[in-house]
């Protein structure tokens, strides 16, 4: 026990008492504010600067790292993005360009069927008029002249010596070998160029003018290559009919020529 000065009446006393003996003063409620000064104090030195400054840096490079994560993915995602646009670009242009390839193809092979095609309906029309008229031609003569009197190297025949019905040179002409060769070959043109119509139905938007003329000369070249394989009607119908055909196609194919774009 030590002797300690009351703060009050400055007398002498016990530093274990709660209050003064003297003047009363409470002595033990000072005490416990001044530890609790105390301690406040110590819990305030005892915080560490640079261990709060560390934190703080920690704090600071940890969004830094977010930051740049957060940055890398964006940017990765964009480049991805980018290619993938690249990439559609690219395919879009190759389609575009195959589907030019498949227009100019398919037209090239409506120009040759439909000229194979015209080739026979002039002889058809020509042995028609010959065998009608009687008028002698080294290429007719083997349809209109009867078997009888038909020579392979002559030329000149009497009017007694052609078919008496136009209609027998007509099948003479289309059971002959040749003729038969060439209904062969038109008949396939005809079969391949469909099956490339149903290959590009879908067009591109900007070469659908380009199709919709195809689909035009297609029509065209089915009445021609029909025509040729089934010739009817009378001579005039028949031969008026073949010259707006084979019109009508060439205005169509060239109208397609200039519709088509060159490939990029």
């Amino acid at each position: 026990m030590a002797l300690i000065k009351c703060p009050e009446c400055s007398k002498e006393i016990s530093d274990k008492v709660k209050n003064c003996p003297h003047c009363g003063y409470p002595l033990k409620e000072m005490d416990e504010d001044a530890q609790k000064v105390e301690v406040s104090s110590i819990n305030l030195k005892s915080k560490n600067p640079k261990k709060t400054k560390k934190v703080i840096v920690g704090i600071i490079i940890l969004l830094v790292l977010v930051v740049g994560i957060v940055y890398v993915i964006n940017y990765q995602q964009a480049k991805a993005e980018e290619q993938a646009a690249l990439e559609l670009e690219e395919k879009q242009r190759q389609e575009r360009n195959e589907y030019i390839d498949d227009l100019q193809s398919v037209s090239v092979l409506m120009l040759d069927g439909a000229s194979e095609a015209e080739g026979l309906l002039n002889l058809t029309a020509r042995v028609w008029f010959n065998s009608i008229y009687k008028e002698s031609d080294q290429e007719t003569n083997k349809y209109t002249v009867t078997e009888y009197y038909y020579e392979e190297d002559k030329y000149s025949y009497s009017d007694y010596q052609f078919e008496d019905d136009f209609n027998n040179s007509l099948y003479k002409l289309y059971n002959d070998s040749e003729t038969e060769k060439t209904l062969y070959s038109i008949k396939e043109s005809k079969e391949i160029v469909n099956d490339y119509m149903k290959e590009i139905q879908n067009s591109p938007e900007e070469l659908k003018s380009a199709y919709n003329t195809l689909l035009e000369l297609h029509s065209t070249y089915n009445a021609i290559i029909n025509l040729a394989m089934d010739p009817s009607g009378n001579l005039n119908s028949f031969s008026e009919k073949k010259n707006e055909l084979v019109d009508e196609f060439v205005e169509k194919y060239d109208k397609l020529e200039v519709q088509i774009p060159s490939k990029n």
